[in-house]
């Protein structure tokens, strides 16, 4: 008989690989359209100009004369870079530098004064983690705003490439984030050094913070035991995140001109670029789990959760940054795995087709296309990228691996005559099969066997199967139901 690998999109890694049977249980550098199977985009190095620190932001925006242009903040600088590849250092002057990598904070000079013995590290305090330094960027109009929260000014840029940031007149000191509100009010976030505190300027004046009778400026103190990290647009207002809640900003107008109702108390957000926003909605992850906001949050259910929960460097997990691909439908996470420092890894939620995806790519940070031609992510070296740009993966390899398949039942097993291929190029992707007798037995592997225009003759035994195909490095490649003949084989 023929058996068709019809598998659903999406990977499924929670449990053990025996319970993925019929999903797909690894994944790398692939995804799915209307069904079909083939490689992400590829990418190229966008300008041989590099950035210098760790970059931990990027967004792109035009300018009153449709000039196109990006930022990108790293622990120890800004830049902005044209549609043409320049970029140019626009740091601002006397900028207190921030942190690369997270660190435990301990050492002399941690905890209260005169506890301890002088000169020596406060062990009681190693479990504190200060968080690598991420720029909170976004634009009033065509200025550019940002808040590195080591330094806590607010910066803005009037798009003059001679003319480095500036600090804001009278906004507040020691701010975290920066958020400009659908109500042209420009807001800090954690504002002059309390983590609970909002603070905004009166509209269309981001200079005037004094509240008075016949402006809108003003301040309020959430009522939460969280510190504020980040705050997003959302469809109907904003979101204002903590590490432990989630609340959401009304516009009231005069006398109060915002409220700031509770709307989620557990799904805090693990890392200050972890969220995200698609078509009027946000997405984030929290400290166990991702979330979505379409007018309340609510957890996500994750097919992928074991991968990525269980294999994140915790010790690092502020550097965790999403993005939106539009073009898409997909929401990005780069994380760093438990065997690295740095981003390494990436999780990948479609919804609009509702499944998981993930794999490997070092990415610190990356926005989405418009209004570039490319999406653009910068790597640890200060390299900057156009994704989604062909389909050279720079050496990697892309591919997927499904769950077990059962063949045979009780003990008897199956023989895999031939391979009836499925795959629009005809030889761009090898399949290898693996079998076992059992789901903890020793696994056999057969191949790899090229995916042509006719049947493949293949040999394999075994009681229940995977296969993983791998598509050939530049080649957009589409891998759809391929067939394998099976026959009744030998008892265990």
């Amino acid at each position: 008989m023929l058996v068709p690998l019809n598998i659903p999109p999406g990977v499924y890694t929670n449990g053990t690989e025996y319970q993925s049977k019929g999903r797909n249980f690894d994944a790398n550098l692939v995804r799915w359209q209307f069904g079909a199977l083939g490689p992400i985009g590829g990418w190229r190095q966008r300008t041989t100009t590099t950035v210098s620190g760790k970059a931990r932001r990027v967004i792109s925006w035009r300018d009153n004369s449709n000039q196109i242009f990006a930022a990108i903040g790293t622990n120890s600088n800004l830049y902005a870079m044209t549609v043409g590849g320049a970029v140019t250092d626009i740091t601002p002057s006397g900028l207190t530098t921030g942190r690369a990598d997270a660190d435990t904070g301990a050492g002399y000079g941690t905890g209260l004064y005169g506890r301890g013995p002088y000169g020596v590290s406060n062990p009681a305090v190693t479990n504190t983690i200060n968080p690598a330094s991420v720029w909170s960027l976004d634009t009033f109009g065509q200025i550019l705003l940002g808040v590195l929260p080591d330094d806590g000014k607010l910066y803005e840029w009037n798009v003059d490439v001679n003319v480095d940031a500036t600090q804001v007149t009278n906004a507040p000191i020691s701010n975290k984030a920066v958020l400009v509100t659908p109500e042209r009010i420009v807001m800090c976030l954690g504002a002059a050094g309390v983590p609970r505190d909002v603070a905004w300027s009166d509209q269309e004046d981001r200079n005037q913070w004094t509240a008075a009778a016949n402006n809108q400026a003003g301040n309020f103190s959430l009522q939460t035991a969280g510190t504020i990290l980040n705050a997003v647009n959302v469809k109907g207002g904003s979101l204002i995140f903590t590490d432990k809640d989630v609340w959401r900003v009304v516009y009231l107008g005069p006398p109060l001109v915002y409220g700031f109702p509770q709307d989620n108390a557990g799904g805090g957000l693990v890392s200050a670029g972890a969220v995200t926003t698609a078509d009027g909605a946000a997405y984030w992850m929290s400290h166990e789990n991702f979330y979505v906001y379409t007018g309340y949050s609510q957890p996500i259910k994750c097919d992928v959760h074991d991968a990525v929960f269980k294999d994140i460097n915790r010790a690092q997990i502020s550097k965790v940054t999403a993005w939106h691909n539009a073009s898409f439908g997909e929401v990005w996470w780069f994380y760093p795995s438990a065997d690295s420092t740095e981003n390494d890894k990436y999780v990948v939620y479609d919804y609009r087709e509702g499944h998981w995806n993930k794999g490997s790519l070092s990415r610190l940070c990356a926005t989405d296309k418009a209004p570039l031609p490319y999406p653009i992510a910068v790597d640890a070296t200060g390299k900057i990228y156009d994704h989604e740009f062909g389909y050279d993966h720079n050496g990697d390899v892309s591919f997927i691996e499904h769950g077990p398949v059962e063949l045979g039942s009780g003990e008897n097993s199956s023989n895999l005559t031939f391979l009836y291929p499925d795959e629009s190029a005809q030889g761009d992707v090898s399949m290898t099969f693996k079998t076992k007798m059992y789901p903890n037995g020793t696994e056999r592997s057969f191949g790899p066997y090229t995916a042509t225009r006719q049947p493949v003759p293949i040999r394999v035994h075994g009681r229940q199967m995977l296969v993983k195909a791998i598509g050939a490095e530049s080649t957009n490649w589409r891998l759809g139901v391929p067939r394998i003949e099976v026959k009744p084989g030998s008892k265990r």
